[in-house]
């Protein structure tokens, strides 16, 4: 028979070990907040998309110089056109 104090000893070894390689154990909570703000960080992205007319005030017409047009504007991922 083991006292009491043995088996906590026992009991904090096996506790202690952790994993053979050294790694670290990644909570529930610490995934739920990393796929939190990683939703965050796309939501926020995808906010600040730009919905931009082609042509700007003057359209999708003839005669208009649609190169100068896209050389005056900034165009990010997720830009609608």
């Amino acid at each position: 028979c083991q006292s009491k104090r043995e088996r906590e000893r026992e009991m904090g070894d096996q506790q202690g070990r952790g994993s053979a390689g050294g790694g670290r154990i990644v909570s529930v909570q610490q995934r739920l907040l990393l796929a939190f703000c990683m939703t965050v960080q796309c939501c926020a992205l995808l906010a600040s998309a730009a919905t931009l007319t082609v042509g700007g005030s003057e359209g999708w017409d003839v005669g208009v110089d649609y190169s100068a047009w896209a050389a005056s504007q900034t165009f990010a991922a997720g830009d609608v056109l």
